[in-house]
């Protein structure tokens, strides 16, 4: 492909194997992420509304502050694809060794001042006394296994970025069955375990969190792994862990801006009442699970672009980077058709009462017809964070959100006065918006000359 042309050749059947052999580990361990959640959430929710919003809000606050730790992740991809493909396997593992520092760093950055401070993050979420009280200690806990998540998350980002996708889905699975198995036990009281409620989850949660860092450690030392610890991993260098932060930050900020965003945006829906705040939260879970194929062909496109930029082959990181894209939006407008013909049914899953059923429903076919959209984003910006070209997606996800979403939203629900729905059908110009900049970014060919 040629630079500034969309003259995208047809894949061959090998790379699409390829390409599908990288993703779907990533869409099932996702998957399979989520349905641990929702069996968590319904154990909990046994223990009435409190529990819920306590665990519910403390999710809110641990995933916010894990943002930190996409400035370690995301250049650990990078930088690791980039020395795979160009045969640096002592590179690669150097990344790893340093990126495995950084991320102590952050997790002591994250848990001190959360774990002290817990009872007023509550506070400053407006939450009542009785989930405060149940939410600190829960909070404290899961906090507390930070560092053992951190060190998970490093390992499977470099596995992924040397191409091995299933590894890390294998690992966790084994840690979410043993969370699964243990929240059971030790939120009920049952299987020989003490009842100890919302404090059990918390408790789960981190034995999980333990399992999966020392299955990955274990592993490593084993020489089971692609990639192994460094021998000198203690020994820093200063170099590598600016370029691993200098990749990876804008991800971070990213990912933080992009959750300010949305909060704001729910403050706009909750001015038109409960139906209609409702129904979007309904639909974020949704989306929620639509979406995770394109993660997966994200995470494809990272490894593949940058095993190839460090292979010195532009030409087949750009033909990689384009059918990465281009099977995602097949797949994503796939499962946008059938939300679209199904909304109203998709919607009673959820809630049965009639003012809600139809504002869920319109909300589910704005998120249909966001899917082609939303796969071009997801895959192209997997492409870019292959080829460290880290800011454009920022810049994509600030101009949807800030001058696109909230701005019209803003001025559809607080100015013009008009109805919820012209409120969610700017959506669709935030995501086609994100997707276009990112199309152009692509095309322009400039990311396969950014410097790492």
């Amino acid at each position: 492909m040629t630079t500034g042309t969309v003259s995208v050749p047809t894949a061959a059947p090998s790379l699409r194997r390829k390409i599908f052999s990288l993703a779907w580990p990533v869409i099932l361990n996702n998957l399979l992420l989520t349905f641990v959640w929702i069996a968590d959430m319904i154990m909990v929710g046994r223990l009435g509304s409190a529990a819920v919003a306590a665990v519910g809000v403390s999710g809110q606050m641990f995933n916010m502050v894990m943002a930190l730790t996409l400035a370690v992740t995301t250049g650990t991809i990078a930088l690791v694809a980039r020395h795979i493909g160009a045969q640096e396997k002592e590179r690669a593992d150097a990344v790893l060794g340093h990126s495995l520092l950084l991320s102590t760093v952050f997790a002591a950055v994250v848990t001190v001042p959360t774990f002290v401070g817990s009872a007023s993050l509550f506070r400053l979420f407006g939450a009542d006394p009785v989930v405060t009280a149940v939410g600190v200690p829960y909070l404290r806990v899961v906090v507390s296994g930070t560092l053992f998540l951190v060190v998970a998350l490093v390992f499977a980002a470099a596995l992924r970025g040397a191409g091995d996708t299933k590894t890390p889905l294998f690992v966790s699975v084994g840690a979410n069955v043993v969370n699964v198995i243990l929240n059971y036990g030790l939120i009920f009281g049952k299987l020989g375990m003490p009842e100890l409620g919302v404090l059990g989850a918390g408790i789960a949660s981190i034995i999980a969190f333990t399992l999966e860092a020392a299955a990955f450690v274990y592993l490593s030392l084993t020489g089971k792994l692609m990639l192994s610890l460094p021998r000198k991993l203690l020994v820093m260098e200063r170099d590598l862990m600016a370029r691993i932060l200098r990749i990876g930050s804008p991800s971070a900020v990213e990912h933080g801006l992009i959750q300010l965003g949305y909060l704001w945006y729910m403050t706009i829906i909750t001015g038109y009442g409960t139906g209609p705040l409702a129904a979007y939260m309904i639909g974020v879970n949704i989306m929620s699970l639509s979406f995770m194929p394109g993660f997966g062909f994200s995470v494809a496109a990272s490894a593949l672009v940058g095993q190839s930029l460090g292979a010195k082959e532009p030409s087949a990181a750009a033909s990689q980077g384009w059918e990465c894209t281009r099977l995602a939006v097949w797949v994503m407008a796939a499962i946008g058709i059938i939300l679209f013909v199904a909304a109203k049914p998709t919607a009673l899953i959820y809630v049965n009462e009639a003012g809600v059923v139809d504002y869920t429903a319109l909300f589910v076919r704005v998120l249909a017809l966001c899917q082609p959209a939303m796969a071009i984003h997801f895959a192209l910006s997997g492409a870019l964070i292959g080829a460290a070209d880290t800011r454009w997606p920022l810049y994509s996800s600030f101009i949807g959100m800030f001058l696109i979403r909230l701005p019209l939203a803003f001025l559809a629900a607080h100015v013009l006065g008009l109805s919820i729905t012209w409120v969610w059908l700017i959506i669709l110009a935030d995501h086609y918006i994100k997707a276009f900049v990112l199309f152009l970014r692509f095309l322009s060919g400039r990311w396969k000359s950014v410097k790492v």
